[in-house]
């Protein structure tokens, strides 16, 4: 029993360090939500021709793993391929 106390601790102590580190990251990372609406500001600038170069640009910007975040993402990859040639077309 004394074993099992000392592995049930263990797995507490370790859950709680994993929590706290989310909160440290969470705090200081922007959320999803803002990283989405600063990828479409980009496409929308004319200046990049597909979702690849938004999330280079997102990640130099400082929004962490943007290329895996939106390349999980089907739908947002579409879309901001939608939108970097609407806004290229545009612009000439």
């Amino acid at each position: 029993m004394n074993t099992l106390r000392r592995s049930s601790i263990r797995t507490l102590i370790r859950d709680r360090a994993t929590f706290e580190a989310y909160l440290r990251r969470s705090e200081t990372e922007p959320s999803f939500e803002e990283m989405r609406v600063r990828a479409y500001e980009l496409a929308d600038s004319g200046l990049l021709a597909r979702w690849e170069g938004v999330a280079l640009a997102l990640e130099t910007e400082g929004y962490s793993r943007a290329r895996t975040k939106i390349g999980a993402d089907p739908i947002f990859r579409q879309m901001l391929n939608a939108r970097c040639e609407q806004a290229r077309t545009r612009e000439g």
